[in-house]
């Protein structure tokens, strides 16, 4: 007991002993504890002042940023040579113009025709000498950019042209003088006088409303929305007014093909000369002319036989031209989808803003307000081709009776045509996997540029028909096979002329060939049958409606300005002929004729402008100055006969380049484009005459040579025709291959070519199976 008792004893002491120091030792780090709250405490609020203090000064920082942007003109970054205007360039030129106070400019939304505003703007391309230097390295620095800004000045009733420079952050204005810029040749501004216009015909209309609504309502009940109108702006030989024809159709709202509604209803309004206002000159009313609205009001009233009543177009809604037709149950074809291209290694076209590769071609896109699409710089294998590839002036003549003989003909460009791009669906009007470019405009009456997406596709394309074929045997034995198939790179825009739509494609094939294609398509024009259109106009294509879809021809012009292997070129043509041999035995004792060749060096521009003539065939070569005479051949299976004399005012005027299947100059400056906006309202006395540039008969040996190509069609519509016309047989090209240009079929070692040395039919091309890794088979032709 007493041994137990002295253990414990000792044991409690210890643990006693060790409470109390545990005890003190909690005390003492209590109190360091209570020491070190306050020194964290301080370090957080240390640290939340300096992290204050840093998020403070950058808040400064970035708002002085902004306020720099805002309130400093920031340089923009310089874009590409030929990438054309972005909207924040353009945006920058309008303010600079509207800060020239003497100009007196108003914001062409607010504008009213007596105003002075921007009509257009877009950009100024360099010299071509100076282009050149550029991108042959002779001269590093990049040309200046620059603008074109066209000015209608409603307060003098005058037309004023300036170049803006530089671009971006422009500073200097200069004006370019140029006398034939005519008032009463001005377009329509869509925005400014069309509004305008629009609202003084409807205020007429009112003048004779119970005649508007007994002949055309068809239940309408506002004559603001009963009617849709078209305009064609255009001077009248030998008068100093400008007069603009106006035809109705029913509303759009009211139905969506309404392009095949035209109401037997025209307006020829005037625009005295100095003048912005309008006056009814004439009026067309079911085919009868009336000198004044009172004077068809009064005959109106006394003369029941002249009264039209528009037919019930209800019964055809969906049925007739509309694209909702094929909605209808009963016409939806159950077919399968079609089949779709695929790129088995990924795309091998390459596009670096404006810049285009593919397959040893290069070239780049500029796309310009009055005609769209131009391609510039366009090589292979870096060897010099052409300088610049573009459609020029688009022109479409219409047959009809008064007022649609005189009015109707149409010279595209005068409604600056390559504004009006459309977006192009993908998956149907190019490929989905294609390369789609967006393109820029300035739209009047918005004051900023209109941005246009997916407007130009590029893609490439294999064709039906193979680039080269041989089956080589002897005697039925098989020696070796050759095929390759032709793949093509396209570059395509379409543009939409209210009811056409014009689909322009670039083809480049790997042999070095190109063509230049447009095909036609979207509603026909119609008229009514009781305006005057009989039928040597054109076929009725609606009985019900009694719709004349009129005669006309579609009629292009494009621009070749070839740069082969250099500027110092030559033009010659290669004419065929028949030529009669010495009688032999073999002809039995008979003349034996044979077609021969023999080449003609075409000196001079009048020599140069070439009337086709298909009893004497000829080639059409532009070459350089080699020994070997590399050149290129232009030839087209469409070039067009208008059916019209060289006496027509049209073809003496804005039209002299119809005359003209092929015609080559020498490249200057002043004569760098056919078109001109104003050409449609005055195209008696051109801003831009064609006949000019080959009136000075310039020297074409050893010179920079530009080929000016004419191609056309005549069409009649028929039924077939509706609800829109289609492409084939409507596509028209111009062609441009290499003549001597290479020492051989350059797309002989092309990767997609096929040899055979043994004979097969079934053949699998592992080339052909889709890899989604992109990686690029390091495989010769294909050799079986």
């Amino acid at each position: 007991m007493a041994s137990n008792s002295g253990v414990g004893d000792g044991a409690q002491v210890d643990i006693q002993m060790e409470e109390r120091n545990r005890e003190a030792g909690q005390s003492s780090n209590s109190f360091e504890d209570s020491n070190e709250l306050p020194n964290k405490i301080e370090q957080q609020l240390r640290c939340w002042k300096i992290f204050a203090i840093v998020f403070i000064v950058l808040s400064a920082l970035l708002l002085l940023a902004v306020l720099l942007v805002v309130f400093i003109k920031t340089p923009l970054q310089s874009q590409g040579l030929f990438s054309g205007l972005t909207p924040q360039e353009a945006d920058q030129i309008i303010k600079f113009m509207l800060n020239q106070k003497e100009l007196k400019l108003t914001r062409s939304f607010k504008a009213q025709l007596d105003d002075n505003y921007i009509y257009s703007i877009d950009d100024e391309l360099p010299p071509k000498s100076e282009v050149l230097q550029w991108l042959d390295g002779s001269n590093q620095t990049t040309p200046e950019r620059k603008a074109r800004v066209l000015l209608f000045m409603g307060e003098t009733q005058t037309i004023e042209e300036y170049i803006v420079s530089p671009v971006p952050n422009p500073q200097i204005k200069t004006k370019r003088p140029n006398e034939k810029l005519t008032w009463k040749a001005r377009p329509i501004c869509e925005v400014v006088e069309l509004q305008i216009l629009r609202t003084f015909i409807i205020d007429q209309l009112e003048t004779i409303s119970d005649i508007y609504f007994d002949s055309f309502s068809n239940g309408c009940t506002q004559i603001s929305d009963c009617f849709y109108m078209n305009t064609a702006p255009r001077s009248v030989i030998g008068s100093p007014d400008r007069f603009i024809l106006v035809w109705l159709f029913i509303d759009p709202s009211i139905i969506s093909d309404y392009y095949l509604y035209s109401l037997p209803f025209y307006l020829l309004i005037k625009t005295p000369a100095k003048s912005v206002n309008f006056e009814i000159e004439e009026i067309y009313y079911n085919g009868i002319k009336f000198d004044s609205l009172n004077h068809l009001k009064k005959e109106y009233s006394v003369n029941q036989s002249i009264r039209y009543q528009v037919p019930d177009w209800h019964s055809q809604s969906n049925s007739y031209g509309s694209p909702e037709r094929i909605f209808l149950e009963d016409t939806i074809d159950q077919h399968r989808r079609p089949p779709l291209q695929v790129q088995p290694d990924c795309s091998r076209v390459e596009v670096s803003g404006s810049a285009v590769k593919w397959l040893g071609w290069s070239f780049n896109i500029h796309s310009h307000i009055l005609s769209g699409v131009q391609l510039f710089d366009v090589r292979y294998n870096n060897e010099k081709i052409a300088y610049e590839l573009s459609m020029q002036d688009t022109f479409v003549l219409y047959s009809g009776g008064p007022p649609d003989d005189y009015f109707k003909n149409f010279f595209d460009n005068g409604y600056s045509i390559g504004r009006l791009t459309t977006p192009l669906v993908r998956g149907v009007d190019c490929p989905i996997d294609a390369f789609y470019i967006n393109s820029n405009t300035y739209q009047a009456g918005s004051d900023y540029a209109t941005y246009h997406t997916d407007s130009i596709c590029v893609f490439e394309h294999r064709n039906s028909v193979p680039l080269h074929r041989h089956y080589s045997s002897l005697f039925g034995n098989f020696r070796y096979g050759f095929s390759m198939p032709d793949s093509v790179l396209i570059v395509r825009q379409i543009l939409t002329v209210w009811n056409y739509d014009y689909i322009f494609d670039y083809v480049f094939h790997q042999s070095g060939l190109i063509e230049l294609k447009v095909s036609s398509t979207g509603y026909v024009a119609v008229t009514n049958y009781l305006d005057g259109s009989t039928i040597k106009h054109g076929y009725i294509i609606n009985d019900h409606w009694m719709a004349t879809a009129n005669l006309h021809q579609h009629i292009f012009n494009f621009k070749l300005d070839l740069d082969i292997k250099g500027t110092k070129n030559n033009f010659k043509t290669i004419n065929l002929k028949s030529e009669e041999f010495p009688a032999n035995n073999f002809s039995g004792g008979n003349p034996w004729p044979q077609m021969v060749m023999e080449e003609f060096l075409v000196k001079n521009e009048h020599d140069a402008a070439i009337r086709y003539s298909f009893d004497k065939p000829k080639f059409y070569v532009v070459y350089d100055n080699t020994l070997n005479q590399s050149g290129y051949r232009i030839l087209s299976n469409h070039f067009h006969n208008t059916a019209l004399p060289d006496s027509s005012p049209l073809l003496m005027g804005g039209a002299s380049w119809v005359k003209y299947q092929l015609a080559v100059t020498k490249f200057k400056e002043s004569e760098r484009t056919t078109i001109s906006e104003f050409v449609q309202g005055d195209p008696f006395n051109p801003a831009v005459k064609f006949d000019d540039f080959i009136a000075d008969n310039d020297t074409l040996e050893s010179e920079d040579l530009v080929a000016w190509v004419t191609v056309g069609l005549h069409h009649i519509p028929t039924y077939e025709d509706l609800p829109v016309t289609t492409t084939p047989g409507k596509t028209l090209s111009v062609i441009l291959a290499p003549f001597n240009f290479f020492e051989k079929d350059p797309a002989i070692h092309s990767r997609d070519a096929a040899v055979f040395f043994h004979e097969l039919t079934n053949i699998t091309d592992s080339y052909l199976h889709l890899d989604n890794t992109c990686t690029v088979p390091n495989e010769k032709p294909s050799v079986y």
